[in-house]
């Protein structure tokens, strides 16, 4: 079920999912999330980068270069995206979803994040993201003191997803565990990277396994058709490594998994 409003969510969820884009949750931790829901737990997703630019821009290159990428205009490049997401939802039935309506940071701070590599590096201290996140948080939390709050360990530092990182870890200090980020951390450079960043930190993970809901997970996925070849090379290799990837971190006794962290 979609949530329309902050003020519907209440105190009534097991786990918590925060996404950064319109993706996130799915493909790093669709395997647990439809494990929990078969299990009779109440989940949601928080979707934080929903919200639609000016369609008169202007806009970066880089953001031009990801709209002909998705092959949709800037116009329709967000809501084309919302609409795989309520696919991707629909596969995945008892998930609730609430999209937060902020603007990834390709168009809410062009002037910082205009390349690949500024996007893919440390966050600029002058997104406002932060503070705003850091607000959402704790209300998100004041709202839901009984759940389990997840969100990205920050494997593959989009900028989207290490401020989500840091203001998670400010707000619920070690009651949060955070997921590896896919399809970044199936790179080895990207995720040794990561973790060499997190060392001094006290890491403690917890594999979970997905045997019976990795399907699920991959038909779920391919709802976002303008992402797999961007992120995956295609629909094709989006399963092959989506599989191999859940068996390198498969517990023991199973055959797939996904994996979480604490931190501290």
């Amino acid at each position: 079920m979609q949530i329309e409003t902050l003020a519907q969510l209440g105190d009534t969820y097991d786990h918590v999912y925060i996404s950064p884009h319109l993706d996130d949750t799915v493909i790093s931790c669709g395997g647990a999330v439809a494990a929990q829901l078969a299990a009779g737990k109440r989940v949601l997703s928080v979707t934080l980068s929903t919200a639609a630019p000016d369609p008169a821009g202007p806009f970066s290159a880089l953001a031009d270069e990801f709209h002909g990428q998705w092959k949709l205009s800037a116009a329709q490049a967000v809501s084309a995206r919302l609409a795989e997401e309520r696919t991707a939802m629909a596969r995945m039935p008892g998930l609730d979803h609430w999209w937060a309506g902020r603007l990834d940071a390709i168009y809410r701070f062009p002037e910082a994040y205009n390349t690949r590599e500024s996007l893919f590096s440390a966050p600029d201290a002058r997104d406002p993201q932060f503070a705003d996140l850091g607000s959402l948080f704790a209300d998100l939390r004041k709202r839901m003191p009984g759940a389990q709050f997840y969100g990205p360990l920050g494997v593959g530092s989009h900028v989207d997803h290490l401020i989500a990182h840091a203001m998670l870890r400010q707000v619920f200090g070690a009651d949060v565990r955070f997921y590896e980020d896919l399809p970044y951390s199936i790179t080895a450079s990207a995720y040794q990277e990561r973790m060499a960043q997190l060392a001094g930190e006290q890491l403690t993970p917890r594999a979970v396994a997905i045997d019976a809901t990795l399907g699920q997970k991959i038909e779920a996925i391919h709802a976002y058709a303008s992402q797999l070849y961007e992120l995956f090379g295609g629909a094709a290799q989006m399963e092959q490594q989506i599989a191999d990837y859940a068996a390198s971190v498969a517990p023991a006794g199973a055959r797939y998994g996904e994996r979480v962290w604490r931190i501290g």
